[in-house]
């Protein structure tokens, strides 16, 4: 693969092996540069992105979990960034040993991503509600790559964090205080 053309090596990429993921986790790896005063959305033809991303995806790995798998626990140290592109996750906790699932995403699930890049533990239970398909980097890789570039660096982490925040985070926190 190396031995062909960048924009051929692009198009594969893109257009064919990972097309759908790419597509699913825009989002997550949106990098902004800033061009004469303004900024932009870097691309493939960014250099220091192509090769973030292509170090991003070579490092993925199949994922593919049954309903009803408990992926992270409380308390538990994530070893690992889940994207699954397929399925059904719910989000909860545990209080007296009673677990209430409180949020349900389907599909285009970041998981894990906010926990390794600051080294955090799970503060929610999260479960897979149907079969669940997908991609995972190993924590190890993904830390390594999100540190590559100190601009990419930048943006994963503030990407990772709102996702996490706004999306889960609070979202659950604001559920749990009711119930306590």
């Amino acid at each position: 693969m190396a031995q062909l053309p960048e924009f051929v090596q692009n198009k594969i990429y893109c257009e064919f092996l990972f097309s759908s993921f790419l597509s699913n986790f825009r989002e997550t790896f949106k990098i902004m540069k800033n061009v004469n005063g303004r900024e932009s959305q870097m691309t493939w033809e960014d250099s220091s992105y192509r090769e973030f991303m292509l170090a991003i995806l070579s490092h993925l790995e199949p994922r593919f979990e049954k309903k009803g798998t408990v992926l992270f626990e409380e308390l538990q140290e994530i070893s690992e960034v889940i994207f699954i592109g397929k399925g059904t996750v719910d989000i909860g906790y545990e209080i007296n040993r009673q677990r209430r699932f409180v949020m349900r995403y389907t599909n285009k699930i970041v998981m894990g991503a906010y926990n390794c890049t600051f080294n955090k533990r799970a503060i929610f239970i999260y479960r897979c509600k149907t079969d669940c398909e997908g991609y995972f980097i190993r924590k190890e890789n993904w830390v390594n790559l999100v540190t590559m570039d100190p601009e990419i660096e930048r943006f994963i982490k503030k990407n990772v964090t709102i996702d996490y925040e706004h999306n889960i985070k609070f979202k659950v926190l604001k559920v749990k205080e009711v119930h306590i």
